[in-house]
């Protein structure tokens, strides 16, 4: 939205003075002209203490008795 006030006012009086007198920093005008290239994102690891399915099955089983069945969340 700023950048062709920036642009055009920098074709009189340079960019420098152009973000000087807007407002704007240099480097978020240099930065506006060349967005990053879009990334794709890493998958995360598993960390090393991550239960295996059984033992994961295992603490759902004990959560859900009957045992813990009037007990709250938290």
């Amino acid at each position: 939205m700023i950048n062709p006030a920036v642009e055009g006012l920098a074709e009189q009086v340079g960019v420098a003075r152009a973000c000087g007198l807007l407002g704007r920093s240099r480097a978020s005008h240099y930065r506006a002209q060349k967005p990053p290239p879009a990334r794709q994102p890493r998958p995360r690891p598993a960390p090393p203490s991550k239960l295996t399915g059984a033992e994961r099955a295992h603490v759902l089983d004990v959560l859900t008795s009957q045992r813990f069945a009037d007990k709250s969340v938290a």
